[in-house]
């Protein structure tokens, strides 16, 4: 006798592959009234805050810092044109009263080259340097960008006659102290969780009473002491 499927026609075969994914997601909750509601509360808590975190990183904080280190390549450009063109005499002058108004330390090293830059992995301000230094100059100028410390950047380039070093605060280049978003929100975030877990272990006691109280009254076993509270659906 041939094996026949005694399963009704239309109705799909269990797949022998494996089982349904929502059925083996199922398997992975909590059994739990409480772990499941907490769960409720929290994941969409985690995916608000993971979104806003990109949406900050990734694009209102690379937006300004681009915007921010274009500023500082125009102030760059403008002095390399200053050197260009100033007489020579002048040029000691400009330097002060653009350092002063800048923020700059602003230096100058007569006769010194640099090498050509190694274009890897370039950094924003490395990329707004080369774009508006190409812009507005006209023409490629050898540079390079270093850092003394967290809060320094150092910018040097050659101008026709030596190099001029720029050291500029890092505020003037990118968002200062941007972790203190994250940490605010982050905290705030664990602050309301925290509130919410009281309330909700507060509404879920009586129904883990009332279930307890139904299971012994289901074996038979006298339930003398129980008394329903919680939710007007409890009582």
């Amino acid at each position: 006798m041939s094996d026949l499927s005694l399963s009704p026609p239309g109705r799909r075969k269990p797949s022998a592959l494996g089982v349904h994914p929502f059925r083996a997601m199922k398997r992975l909750l909590p059994r739990g009234l409480f772990w499941r509601s907490l769960i409720i509360i929290v994941a969409p808590v985690v995916l608000l805050q993971g979104f806003m975190s990109y949406f900050f990183f990734e694009r209102h904080l690379e937006i300004t810092t681009e915007r921010m280190a274009t500023d500082v390549a125009a102030d760059v450009a403008f002095l390399i044109n200053l050197e260009d063109t100033s007489p020579a005499a002048d040029r000691p002058i400009l330097r002060g009263k653009a350092q002063k108004m800048l923020r700059y330390k602003i230096t100058f090293s007569p006769g010194k080259t640099l090498p050509p830059p190694a274009r890897g992995s370039q950094s924003t301000i490395e990329d707004a340097l080369e774009l508006v230094i190409a812009q507005q100059l006209g023409e490629k100028r050898h540079y390079d960008v270093g850092r003394i410390g967290s809060d320094l950047i150092t910018i040097n380039v050659e101008v026709h006659d030596g190099v001029l070093s720029l050291v500029v605060p890092r505020d003037r280049v990118t968002v200062s102290s941007p972790d203190i978003f994250i940490l605010w929100m982050f905290g705030s975030s664990l602050v309301l969780m925290g509130i919410a877990v009281v309330f909700l272990r507060n509404q879920v006691r009586p129904i883990e009473r009332l279930a307890r109280a139904a299971e012994s009254f289901g074996k038979g076993r006298a339930v003398p002491d129980f008394k329903p509270y919680g939710a007007a659906e409890v009582r």
